[in-house]
């Protein structure tokens, strides 16, 4: 389990984590989001010892980073793939780590077959694309067999068949029972990777909760209803209140009722006599509740505006959030 509590860490004026705490859970994927400078990185680098904090602490299952004797048997990361160094190979990269924590010999070809890295272990690593550091780089990670793992856009380089392969993963050492936290701007693997999710901006707490709990919290319910009988349909639900818009899809339009479940649609549905052809509940995303819940927490926002002389161009601009 990983526990911190009270974090700060401060560089010059500028405060990158702000009295953070949280806590990751064995059994479970825990995504760890948040807009760039919200002091996701500079957390991980406290958590691992690598920064120390100005304020607070955070905890190895009861223990500082530091204390750890051999901490490759505890904690495995990857923050930073490209971090090997270049001349070297990969199996070689991993033997110097596992004589560092006095760790069979052994353990470096099981984990580079479990990546799939047993064909180039030979070469070096600095030839390596970014998605084979990427897998090096979890080799490494799990060096030492750890209950605990840290992973930092680990998809990042990896081809479709990698990022299912991580994400399968991930949830494979989770359900072992082990504690997995990984951070990650792709929300949508998200969503099929993170059990939990810890949200931060500007360095502070905004959520700690289940994922589906962070996206119902931060998204309106909504029903979509197909039907031969739609404006009686629309009628209906307008006179008990409900707003509806219309959708259309490749069947034909359907209504969407906000704020409404499938049982109160079906049940005027029913009492209206109307047939349906469809009733489905709408979520929304993650993305979309991860956008409303940290719109006051982002660096920087795209400025989208016409350009002078072409009122049907578009202008990209990067501006300070708030400006």
């Amino acid at each position: 389990m990983i526990e911190a509590v009270g974090l700060t860490k401060r560089y010059g004026r500028t405060v990158a984590v702000d009295n953070l705490s949280f806590t990751v859970k064995p059994g479970r994927v825990t995504g760890f989001l948040g807009p760039n400078g919200a002091g996701k990185s500079t957390t991980m680098r406290m958590i691992l010892g690598l920064d120390r904090p100005d304020a607070g602490r955070v905890l190895i299952d009861g223990r500082p980073y530091r204390e750890l004797d051999r901490p490759l048997r505890t904690v495995g990361a990857l923050l930073d793939a490209k971090w090997v160094h270049p001349n070297r190979s990969a199996r070689a990269h991993l033997q110097w780590l596992a004589k560092s924590n006095a760790l069979p010999a052994r353990r470096v070809d099981e984990v580079l077959e479990l990546v799939g890295l047993s064909g180039v272990a030979g070469r070096r690593a600095g030839g390596f694309s970014l998605g084979m550091a990427q897998r090096l780089g979890i080799a490494a990670a799990l060096l030492g067999d750890p209950e605990i793992l840290l992973f930092d856009e680990p998809v990042n380089g990896l081809d479709p068949e990698g990022i299912l392969w991580i994400r399968q993963f991930m949830r494979r050492l989770a359900a072992e029972g082990r504690t997995v936290f990984v951070s990650s701007h792709l929300l949508s693997e998200m969503a099929l990777t993170a059990e939990d999710l810890v949200v931060v901006g500007r360095g502070r707490l905004i959520a700690q909760c289940s994922t589906a709990e962070f996206v119902d919290n931060a998204s309106e319910s909504s029903v979509r209803v197909r039907s031969p009988q739609l404006d009686r349909l629309r009628t209906a639900l307008l006179h008990k209140g409900f707003t509806v818009h219309t959708e259309p899809t490749a069947e034909g339009n359907a209504l969407v009722v906000s704020a409404a479940t499938s049982d109160q649609v079906g049940e005027i549905a029913a009492a209206q006599g109307v047939v349906l052809h469809e009733l489905s509940p709408q979520r929304g995303s993650l993305e979309e509740a991860f956008m409303q819940l940290t719109s006051d927490s982002v660096q920087y926002r795209t400025d989208v505006s016409p350009v002078a002389g072409d009122g049907a161009a578009q202008n990209d601009r990067l501006v300070p959030a708030g400006k």
